[in-house]
């Protein structure tokens, strides 16, 4: 077991390889009882904490009975109790400032952030020939997990919105590695009809998708133009949703 400059206990790795609970305990136990000994006021806290080079190392009060590892700047924390059981315990790996996994003592893997779900707004922008968002609203998400994208649009034409005769295009999240296709739901709100189709993530474009409808029974795709899957008006809305690989 090794000392800091001032005289601190720390933890080796070859400290840690019998029986890194037991040995975790006793630096904790004198790193209490120097902090104690520093200042009489420390006396009865419910925790101490002291920075060493590789990690922080706390002492939860007598009645948790906890060992904490904060490795890494806070990226990785295991929580041992005095028999050596690893309970109650998160074992967290942050991928950047708002994206982490989290695995809970049982298993489980929750998180937060946008690697698993949560979801980072983006505005997607529209093209093609003749077309124009005008005042109608468009708002766009998106979760990353890995190199995996799930991307979700809703698209309301307003009364100045304009739809032209060339495909109807929208702008990507991230850009894409591959073809892909994600599912897209069309909604003529005069009539209450819907219809579903793709969009279409082309290798010669891999910044936008190129949004496809069913146009019949025979399940014949062609592109959302003007007056296809119906002819476009104010209060219609598209809906898309799906998964892509980004670069």
């Amino acid at each position: 077991m090794a000392v800091t400059p001032d005289g601190s206990p720390y933890v080796e790795s070859s400290d840690l390889v019998a029986n890194y609970p037991a040995v975790s305990l006793a630096v904790a136990n004198k790193i209490d009882t120097k902090a104690n000994t520093a200042s009489p006021a420390l006396t009865g806290q419910a925790s101490i904490t002291h920075t060493v080079p590789s990690f922080n190392l706390v002492e939860s009060d007598s009645s948790n009975a906890t060992t904490q590892f904060f490795m890494n700047g806070g990226n990785c924390t295991i929580r041992v109790d005095s028999t050596g059981v690893i309970a109650n315990s998160t074992l967290g790996f942050t991928i950047d400032a708002t994206s982490r996994m989290v695995i809970n003592s049982d298993g489980r893997i929750t998180g937060s952030g946008q690697s698993l779900g949560a979801g980072t707004a983006y505005t997607p922008v529209i093209s093609g020939t003749g077309w124009a968002l005008g005042n109608g609203v468009i708002t766009g998400a998106y979760s990353v997990i890995g190199k995996l994208v799930y991307v979700k649009i809703v698209v309301q034409f307003g009364s100045t919105s304009t739809f032209g005769g060339s495909p109807l295009q929208l702008s990507l999240p991230l850009t894409a590695v591959e073809e892909s296709t994600v599912i897209s739901r069309y909604t003529d709100t005069n009539v209450g009809a819907n219809y579903t189709g793709k969009g279409l993530v082309a290798a010669d474009l891999f910044t936008t998708m190129t949004l496809n409808a069913i146009q019949s029974a025979a399940g014949l795709i062609e592109p959302v133009i003007n007056s296809k899957p119906f002819t476009w008006a104010n209060t219609d809305v598209i809906r898309i949703d799906g998964w892509y690989r980004s670069t």
